[in-house]
């Protein structure tokens, strides 16, 4: 088994990193598989609903310039899914939105 955990924060080594080290280090005394993955602090495009990821078939996001894709194919092969974010104004931030958004349609998970 393997689970793929997002840092949302633009804080490499902040609290939520914290916070997901430690899931990773449980999961590891179960014999679970973890990767941690961060967003990082460049700009996340949002979805503008184009369809194309649909058309061409691939399970990706015709946009490649942010970590999207790469995320995704990550998660393709994990079988559990943890994302951890800052919270703004009692929500996950904007970057971890339009990356779920984007990931979970392209890659046809809904």
């Amino acid at each position: 088994m393997k689970v793929l955990l997002i840092n949302g924060s633009p804080r490499k080594q902040g609290n939520t990193f914290i916070a997901l080290s430690e899931i990773a280090k449980t999961l590891e005394k179960h014999g679970i598989e973890s990767e941690i993955v961060q967003i990082g602090v460049k700009p996340v495009r949002s979805c503008i609903a184009c369809g194309q990821c649909k058309v061409k078939g691939e399970n990706k996001c015709v946009f490649d310039d942010d970590v999207c894709n790469r995320i995704s194919e990550k998660m393709a092969t994990a079988d559990a899914l943890v994302v951890g974010s800052t919270v703004y104004y009692g929500q996950p931030n904007g970057a971890v939105l339009s990356l779920m958004q984007r990931m979970f349609f392209s890659a046809g998970v809904y």
